[in-house]
């Protein structure tokens, strides 16, 4: 799943955690993409049909989504 979403056109990178303790979500996912439209394009869509999704959205409950812009980044100078 998420090699086939890094590999859309505008995306940087994604990661994803579980939780190992503590209160609150058991699983967070963090994608970096160009602009957020990104996930209304085919290829996310395509990319975001796996059959590990269908397994484990009735996991996650009702997503939250939050949306930051990157204002620095860090060069190899």
């Amino acid at each position: 799943h998420l090699p086939k979403l890094i590999s859309v056109p505008g995306m940087y990178c994604g990661r994803r955690y579980r939780k190992r303790w503590g209160d609150g979500s058991n699983y967070l996912a963090f994608y970096e993409f160009d602009d957020e439209k990104i996930q209304a394009t085919d290829a996310w869509q395509k990319a975001a049909s796996t059959d590990w999704t269908k397994r484990i959205l009735p996991k996650l409950g009702t997503p939250k989504l939050c949306r930051h812009r990157r204002i620095f980044e860090a060069r190899a100078d």
